[in-house]
């Protein structure tokens, strides 16, 4: 991973439009910063894509956004462009992602905390699918929370992967999924080519196999278990003595040949039946994985009150912040009398 950038070289303004407050995120093929766009003066967040690497993954996202314009939970796009070797792209300013907020929540979500999850991120595949778009690179960092009145959304972030797939009959996306399998148990180390993120990734992705829906929705099934039980079987590859290459194999086999149950041991049966219904069904009944997931919710006695395991940490953490604001304030004062006295 490359630093992250603090500043960029002699440059404050993007376009001479967009001012760079501070950096928020850096990654491997670009920078995010809070920016104010002085011909609004509100703030959003601006991607500055790191040379060379970043060039393909800028077009990528600038194509990702306008495929996917005007959905719910998909960030607003307000701008993108090249300032002197500085490709960027302007989009609304969001909140934390799922995976910060996980680990300042002892890398475990409540039940209640990844039911609530699952219903929105259902909803927001099924409208990202339903413009013949697939993510392919599904995971907590791509998937943060609001800010202000919208702090209860989720938003899908992170386009650089999205891609428009061709759209297969039930009858050939079975057959084809039928081809790969057999191809894969005859070789298993022929053609791994990671497409995603390994933790994540779908066992197709792990070969480079065109991706559908329901591969999406494998990877999101693997974020919602991992939230919950705080690892996936094959994170104890990672411990082990071998090449990246012989991991990758390991992986890709452990994915593809595990048994629903196994994968879910320990969790409530509608997980177990969310895979069950991804691994045999061709196109995902998203209205079924929803109520599988509101039956559970209903019978847990929980209440549709949107409040997350991080609810009361961040009204906490907002409660510090203004006290130690008024302490300060008050401070200053004490100190400003003192010093009136003391020259009298």
């Amino acid at each position: 991973m490359k630093p992250l950038l603090v500043t960029p070289p002699q440059k404050k303004f993007i376009n001479n439009r967009f001012e760079l407050i501070r950096p928020i995120s850096g990654g491997s093929e670009g920078s995010v910063y809070i920016a104010r766009d002085h011909h609004t003066g509100k703030e959003l967040a601006i991607k500055l894509y790191h040379e060379p690497s970043g060039h393909k993954s800028y077009h990528r996202e600038v194509n990702g956004y306008r495929y996917l314009a005007g959905l719910m939970g998909v960030p607003k796009f307000y701008w993108a462009g090249q300032d002197q070797r500085y490709h960027a792209t302007a989009i609304e300013l969001l909140g934390p992602s799922l995976a910060h907020l996980w680990r300042d929540c002892g890398r475990r979500f409540s039940l209640k905390t990844v039911l609530l999850l699952a219903d929105q991120l259902i909803c927001r595949f099924q409208e990202l699918h339903s413009r013949n778009c697939v993510h392919r690179d599904i995971k907590p960092e791509n998937l943060l929370i609001g800010v202000g009145r919208k702090a209860n959304r989720v938003y899908v972030a992170d386009l650089g992967f999205v891609k428009r797939y061709s759209a297969l009959s039930d009858r050939q996306i079975l057959k084809r999924e039928r081809h790969d399998r057999r191809e894969c148990e005859k070789n298993p180390g022929i053609g791994v080519g990671l497409q995603g993120t390994e933790v994540y990734a779908a066992w197709r992705a792990h070969y480079a196999k065109p991706q559908s829906p329901r591969d999406d929705m494998e990877s999101l099934g693997y974020v919602l278990v991992r939230f919950l039980k705080g690892h996936l079987p094959w994170e104890r590859l990672w411990a082990s003595a071998c090449t990246d290459l012989e991991r990758q194999i390991a992986v890709a086999e452990m994915k593809r040949n595990i048994r629903t149950e196994t994968l879910c041991k320990g969790l409530p049966s509608a997980f177990n039946l969310y895979f069950l219904h991804i691994l045999l069904k061709a196109t995902p009944d998203y209205t079924y994985l929803r109520e599988i997931f509101l039956r559970l919710f209903r019978r847990e006695g929980f209440k549709d009150d949107q409040i997350y395991d991080w609810t009361f940490k961040q009204e906490a953490e907002l409660l510090r912040q203004h006290c130690n604001n008024r302490l300060k304030e008050q401070f200053l004062l004490h100190f400003a009398i003192l010093t009136v006295k003391v020259q009298y």
